[in-house]
């Protein structure tokens, strides 16, 4: 009876330990914190693409530059001049009077006077005069022209965007070199109004020196003049004092 109360109390002994251990072990153990539930974000919806319109189709850009000189231009502007100087020079009288551009080809201002009248006739409308005379201003001043090329210039300008054309006419490459010539016989004019001047000049610096030795001749005759009066009049005095002395010999 003893010995099975002694195991009893063991076994209850035992059964206690293992609940109070259980219970410790489960006050140690963590205790698990639940996780937040995240609050989805509202979803970002991106707007429609919007629809592309077709751009216009655009027409190939022509290979001919309507203000680019080319070499077949060189070439046309060349013969224009060198016949220019042919028709002239047949005015020309050997040993007197030689007329001609002054030039055998093409010079700066001759390609910019090209390149308007070759914008007038392929587009059919005249540069802007504000343009125009910029150019001439600020372009062709990096040449340092000459005041008379200038001038040419201007004055062809002048009267070539006021004359009435014939559109239908423009746009040849005889109609072009027609122009080119007028502009060349301009220039001629410029240029001979300068060796005019420059003529003039020289004239009048040659009568002005012929002037000046006629007065030095004159003032040479004078002295000359007033050198033979003087001498005359010695030789009438040595002639009174030859006569005295020849009256005071005789009167001895």
């Amino acid at each position: 009876m003893k010995k099975k109360t002694m195991v009893g109390l063991i076994a209850i002994a035992a059964i206690a330990a293992a609940v109070v251990f259980a219970g410790c072990v489960e006050e140690e153990a963590p205790v698990s914190t639940p996780t937040p539930t995240a609050t989805p974000y509202p979803e970002t919806k991106l707007p429609p693409a919007p629809t592309t319109t077709p751009l216009p189709t655009i027409p190939p850009t022509p290979t001919e530059d309507l203000l680019t000189i080319t070499e077949d231009d060189f070439k046309r502007a060349n013969e224009a001049i060198e016949s220019k100087n042919k028709e002239l020079g047949a005015w020309s009288i050997p040993g007197v009077a030689t007329f001609d551009l002054g030039q055998d080809s093409v010079q700066p201002e001759d390609v910019f006077v090209y390149t308007l009248i070759k914008y007038h006739n392929k587009r059919k409308t005249m540069p802007p005069s504000s343009v125009v005379d910029t150019a001439i201003e600020k372009s062709l001043g990096e040449y340092d022209l000459s005041r008379w090329k200038l001038s040419a210039i201007r004055a062809f300008w002048i009267d070539y965007s006021t004359a009435k054309f014939n559109l239908d006419e423009l746009g040849s490459e005889d109609k072009i070199i027609e122009s080119f010539q007028w502009y060349l016989d301009v220039k001629f004019i410029e240029r001979q109004k300068l060796i005019n001047k420059r003529f003039e000049a020289f004239v009048t610096a040659e009568e002005m020196r012929q002037n000046a030795m006629q007065d030095w001749v004159e003032h040479e005759n004078k002295i000359q003049d007033r050198e033979e009066q003087a001498r005359l009049e010695r030789d009438c005095y040595q002639v009174l004092w030859d006569a005295e002395w020849a009256i005071q010999k005789a009167a001895e």
